[in-house]
């Protein structure tokens, strides 16, 4: 039996800045409709998550970026910001986003509108 499978219906790309934008070792945060969106660069990749520590919801922009940990400003909770995996405390994780980067512009998909 053959399974047949339709169209992909992936979220629109939604379009939140540029590659210069954000320098290497920098963090940026950015708001569309209404959600909080983080983004790393880091070795000159670039890495999207859910801009609000998932603790309590502080702002992770505010917080400090040290190497590859990200650290939140509001009780230090420990963040890998290349994974997104916790490091203190390690059971905790950040909510990746994905992105496209199309002719220099970094896009991030699924914000809903």
């Amino acid at each position: 039996m053959e399974t047949v499978t339709g169209p992909s219906h992936r979220p629109p790309l939604v379009e939140v800045c540029r590659v210069e934008d954000i320098w290497d070792g920098e963090m940026a945060s950015f708001r569309v409709h209404d959600f909080a969106i983080l983004l790393v660069r880091l070795g000159g990749q670039f890495h999207a998550y859910d801009g609000r520590c998932p603790h309590q919801g502080a702002a992770l922009v505010e917080g400090e970026l040290s190497g590859a940990v990200l650290t939140c400003h509001a009780h230090h909770w420990q963040f890998d910001a290349v994974t997104g995996a916790g490091i203190n405390p390690r059971k905790s994780c950040l909510k990746r986003l994905h992105l496209e980067i199309v002719e220099g512009k970094i896009r991030i998909e699924g914000l809903g509108g």
